[in-house]
Protein backbone atom coordinates (compact mmCIF):
# COMPACT_ATOMS: atom_id res chain seq x y z
CA UNK A 1 0.00 0.00 0.00
CA UNK A 2 2.82 2.41 0.81
CA UNK A 3 4.38 1.87 -2.60
CA UNK A 4 1.10 2.80 -4.27
CA UNK A 5 1.02 6.10 -2.37
CA UNK A 6 4.62 6.79 -3.35
CA UNK A 7 3.80 6.03 -7.00
CA UNK A 8 0.83 8.46 -6.92
CA UNK A 9 2.69 11.26 -5.13
CA UNK A 10 4.13 12.97 -8.25
CA UNK A 11 0.68 13.10 -9.86
CA UNK A 12 -0.95 14.62 -6.79
CA UNK A 13 1.67 17.32 -6.15
CA UNK A 14 1.60 18.31 -9.85
CA UNK A 15 -2.03 19.39 -9.49
CA UNK A 16 -3.14 22.98 -8.90
CA UNK A 17 -5.01 23.62 -5.64
CA UNK A 18 -8.16 25.74 -5.44
CA UNK A 19 -10.07 26.78 -2.35
CA UNK A 20 -13.74 26.94 -3.31
CA UNK A 21 -16.91 27.87 -1.43
CA UNK A 22 -20.48 26.70 -1.79
CA UNK A 23 -23.33 28.98 -2.72
CA UNK A 24 -25.70 29.91 0.09
CA UNK A 25 -28.02 27.17 1.27
CA UNK A 26 -25.86 24.29 -0.02
CA UNK A 27 -23.56 22.45 2.38
CA UNK A 28 -20.78 19.98 1.86
CA UNK A 29 -20.59 16.78 3.85
CA UNK A 30 -17.50 14.86 4.85
CA UNK A 31 -16.82 11.29 5.89
CA UNK A 32 -14.35 8.86 7.38
CA UNK A 33 -12.75 8.69 3.92
CA UNK A 34 -13.14 12.29 2.72
CA UNK A 35 -11.00 12.57 -0.41
CA UNK A 36 -13.11 12.15 -3.52
CA UNK A 37 -11.67 11.18 -6.88
CA UNK A 38 -13.98 12.77 -9.45
CA UNK A 39 -13.43 12.05 -13.17
CA UNK A 40 -13.30 15.22 -15.27
CA UNK A 41 -14.58 13.42 -18.36
CA UNK A 42 -17.16 10.63 -18.65
CA UNK A 43 -15.41 7.27 -18.20
CA UNK A 44 -14.42 5.44 -21.35
CA UNK A 45 -16.70 2.40 -21.84
CA UNK A 46 -13.73 0.03 -22.15
CA UNK A 47 -10.92 1.67 -20.17
CA UNK A 48 -12.95 3.29 -17.38
CA UNK A 49 -11.95 6.53 -15.66
CA UNK A 50 -8.66 8.37 -15.73
CA UNK A 51 -7.61 7.47 -12.19
CA UNK A 52 -5.68 10.13 -10.28
CA UNK A 53 -4.15 11.57 -13.45
CA UNK A 54 -7.43 12.24 -15.26
CA UNK A 55 -9.48 13.22 -12.22
CA UNK A 56 -10.06 16.04 -9.79
CA UNK A 57 -9.45 15.39 -6.10
CA UNK A 58 -11.98 16.99 -3.76
CA UNK A 59 -11.51 17.40 -0.02
CA UNK A 60 -14.34 19.09 1.89
CA UNK A 61 -12.75 21.02 4.78
CA UNK A 62 -15.91 22.63 6.18
CA UNK A 63 -19.63 22.75 5.32
CA UNK A 64 -18.94 25.73 3.04
CA UNK A 65 -15.39 25.14 1.73
CA UNK A 66 -13.44 22.49 -0.12
CA UNK A 67 -10.00 22.05 -1.59
CA UNK A 68 -9.99 20.98 -5.24
CA UNK A 69 -6.84 19.56 -6.78
CA UNK A 70 -6.94 19.67 -10.57
CA UNK A 71 -4.51 19.21 -13.44
CA UNK A 72 -2.76 22.44 -14.49
CA UNK A 73 -4.59 22.43 -17.83
CA UNK A 74 -7.99 22.44 -16.05
CA UNK A 75 -9.43 25.86 -15.34
CA UNK A 76 -11.73 26.42 -12.38
CA UNK A 77 -13.62 29.53 -13.56
CA UNK A 78 -14.94 30.64 -10.17
CA UNK A 79 -14.30 29.98 -6.52
CA UNK A 80 -18.05 29.51 -5.84
CA UNK A 81 -19.42 26.00 -6.35
CA UNK A 82 -22.79 25.65 -8.04
CA UNK A 83 -25.46 23.46 -6.38
CA UNK A 84 -24.76 20.83 -9.07
CA UNK A 85 -21.06 20.78 -8.21
CA UNK A 86 -21.86 20.51 -4.49
CA UNK A 87 -24.01 17.47 -5.35
CA UNK A 88 -21.14 15.92 -7.33
CA UNK A 89 -18.66 16.38 -4.47
CA UNK A 90 -21.19 15.13 -1.91
CA UNK A 91 -21.99 12.12 -4.13
CA UNK A 92 -18.31 11.25 -4.24
CA UNK A 93 -18.15 11.59 -0.45
CA UNK A 94 -21.09 9.20 -0.02
CA UNK A 95 -19.52 6.76 -2.45
CA UNK A 96 -16.10 6.70 -0.78
CA UNK A 97 -17.31 6.69 2.86
CA UNK A 98 -16.49 3.53 4.75
CA UNK A 99 -18.82 3.78 7.76
CA UNK A 100 -19.63 7.41 8.59
CA UNK A 101 -20.84 10.57 6.88
CA UNK A 102 -20.69 13.87 8.78
CA UNK A 103 -22.81 16.96 8.28
CA UNK A 104 -23.45 20.15 10.21
CA UNK A 105 -27.21 19.73 9.72
CA UNK A 106 -29.47 16.87 10.75
CA UNK A 107 -31.10 15.70 7.55
CA UNK A 108 -33.06 12.59 6.70
CA UNK A 109 -32.04 13.16 3.05
CA UNK A 110 -28.36 12.76 3.94
CA UNK A 111 -29.11 9.56 5.84
CA UNK A 112 -31.16 8.20 2.92
CA UNK A 113 -28.48 9.01 0.33
CA UNK A 114 -25.81 7.35 2.43
CA UNK A 115 -28.04 4.30 2.95
CA UNK A 116 -28.70 4.15 -0.81
CA UNK A 117 -25.02 3.63 -1.62
CA UNK A 118 -24.58 -0.05 -2.28
CA UNK A 119 -22.67 -2.21 0.15
CA UNK A 120 -18.98 -2.20 -0.59
CA UNK A 121 -18.89 1.10 -2.49
CA UNK A 122 -16.49 2.65 -0.03
CA UNK A 123 -14.45 -0.43 0.73
CA UNK A 124 -10.78 -0.59 -0.06
CA UNK A 125 -9.83 -2.87 -2.93
CA UNK A 126 -6.45 -4.55 -2.74
CA UNK A 127 -5.08 -6.06 -5.93
CA UNK A 128 -2.55 -8.81 -5.64
CA UNK A 129 -1.22 -9.96 -8.96
CA UNK A 130 2.10 -10.91 -10.50
CA UNK A 131 1.47 -8.03 -12.93
CA UNK A 132 1.43 -5.37 -10.18
CA UNK A 133 4.58 -3.24 -9.92
CA UNK A 134 4.90 -3.88 -6.17
CA UNK A 135 4.62 -7.65 -6.68
CA UNK A 136 7.19 -7.52 -9.47
CA UNK A 137 9.63 -5.60 -7.27
CA UNK A 138 9.31 -8.08 -4.42
CA UNK A 139 9.80 -11.00 -6.79
CA UNK A 140 12.95 -9.50 -8.34
CA UNK A 141 14.65 -9.01 -4.94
Amino acid sequence: AMQMELDMYPYVVAKDIYLVETSSGHNLITSDNPVGVIPLKPPHPFYGGGGIVGSMLALPISPKRALLLVNPDTIIPTNVMSPDNVSIVNGSTYFHAHRFVFSNVKSSAIQEKFNDTKAGDGEKVVVSSPFCRAAARKKSK
